[in-house]
């Protein structure tokens, strides 16, 4: 899977524009089946007008890196994503110069239904910056279901254009979220 995870942090996520300036800063920490770690100093770059990472470089993170993730599980580069639906709450700042793990794994796959999730964790205290609701679900199910992010698997022969869905989409997505914080 490391194999996998660089080439597409390499192939795909450096040549995205609105990645470009930060990108190349984030590094792969550890790779284990279906989890990547990458790690990351926070810059000025990152952060809002109080010196704190900006809530939208945390979700373009969770996005990008979720989406590189799902990619390298499948064991595919031929495979794409689609973001269908993002879920992120924010309970703690990440100040500028801490360095955060971006912890990422995917916890299910189906046919055209992809599951992952993305911890951001400062590295020295482990303090999670993520929602106060997740901290409660911790202590009753000793699960932590933090941000997640559902993608819909792209069908390259279809010109990328998302994989039909049958029956109630969204009624089954809201379902599958469902479950996926419940284990």
């Amino acid at each position: 899977m490391i194999e996998l995870t660089r080439y597409f942090m390499t192939n795909v996520l450096h040549k995205v524009p609105y990645l470009q300036p930060f990108i190349h800063k984030v590094r792969i920490a550890s790779v284990e089946k279906n989890k990547v770690t990458y790690e990351l100093e926070i810059e000025k770059d990152h952060c809002n007008l109080r010196g704190t990472m900006h809530g939208g470089m945390a979700s373009t993170l969770l996005d990008s890196l979720t989406a590189c993730t799902a990619l390298s599980a499948t064991g595919s580069k031929d495979k794409r994503v689609l973001s269908v639906e993002m879920k992120t709450r924010f309970i703690s700042p990440v100040k500028m110069g801490e360095t955060v793990l971006l912890e990422t794994r995917v916890l299910r796959t189906g046919k055209t239904l992809l599951f992952a999730e993305m911890d951001i964790v400062e590295k020295v205290s482990k303090r999670y910056c993520l929602p106060k609701w997740i901290l409660w679900r911790k202590y009753r199910k000793s699960y932590w279901c933090k941000a997640i992010i559902l993608c819909m698997f792209m069908r390259r022969e279809t010109e990328n254009r998302p994989a039909q869905v049958k029956g109630n989409k969204q009624m089954k997505m809201d379902d599958y979220m469902a479950a996926a914080c419940e284990k």
